[in-house]
């Protein structure tokens, strides 16, 4: 008898363990992730897994938070329409202006990029321009980006806007641009990316104090709750090391 109730009682503590594993399971919140491919930061691998330094970030703070990332890889133009209509979707790696300060919830800061000019280095070979010198020339910018903004706002007027990093660069060697603004590493990244060699371009005006900042962040209607679960566990992999660990692996000098 006493083994008969000893027997019920341990199948009723394993039914009633399987239940709430379900039941827990079944109340992960997922939330919908929205990106780009992007050298370093977020690319397919040989295995066709998205990975890429920012990808390694966003995985640790879903390890770390009560959530489920469902990532879907898109043209940015369509990935930051999506983030920015839709509650609960987070996006990456979006760079932080002050146009889009108070359009998205931001959870950190991935990297500091400082910016510079870019052109050929056949054909600009030194750094000796002004910022009135490179207003005279005709300056190529893939729509709606960090780059963009800067030059718009610094009063650019010889600009045409592409819609992809291949269309930018080819837009120089077909001579229709003379140069375009990237942050440095970014523009080591995308150089060996495209297959051109890092050695063709030069750097021949560095803006003071302006860096391309690429954060993770959330549609603006996102719950509040989402929001303070991702921004403490970013916190905390600043804070632990983590962060800098991450940057070491991938390279990630700023």
């Amino acid at each position: 008898m006493l083994n008969d109730k000893l027997y019920l009682a341990l199948l009723g503590a394993i039914v009633f363990t399987l239940l709430t594993c379900n039941v827990s399971a079944a109340t992960v919140k997922k939330i919908h992730v929205v990106t780009e491919y992007f050298q370093s930061y977020q690319f397919e691998n040989k295995k066709g897994e998205l990975s890429g330094f920012a990808v390694e970030v966003v995985e640790r703070l879903f390890d770390m938070t009560e959530y489920e990332a469902v990532i879907d890889v898109l043209p940015w133009s369509r990935a930051y329409k999506i983030a920015s209509e839709q509650e609960n979707t987070m996006i990456f790696s979006i760079a932080f202006t002050a146009s889009r300060r108070e359009n998205f919830k931001w959870v950190g800061i991935l990297s500091q990029d400082p910016l510079s000019v870019w052109g050929l280095k056949k054909k600009f070979p030194g750094n000796g321009l002004t910022l009135e010198n490179l207003k005279q020339h005709p300056f190529v910018a893939i729509r709606g980006t960090n780059p963009d903004d800067v030059i718009t706002e610094l009063g650019f007027s010889h600009v045409v806007r592409v819609a992809s990093q291949e269309q930018m660069l080819g837009m120089l060697f077909k001579n229709r641009a003379d140069f375009f603004v990237s942050g440095n590493q970014v523009m080591m990244f995308r150089a060996k990316a495209l297959g051109y060699r890092f050695s063709d371009f030069s750097s021949v005006y560095q803006f003071e104090n302006l860096s391309s900042k690429l954060g993770i962040a959330f549609n603006i209607n996102s719950e509040p709750k989402i929001i303070t679960s991702f921004r403490e566990a970013f916190l905390e992999l600043e804070a632990s090391g983590e962060l800098s660990l991450i940057k070491q692996k991938w390279n990630v000098k700023y």
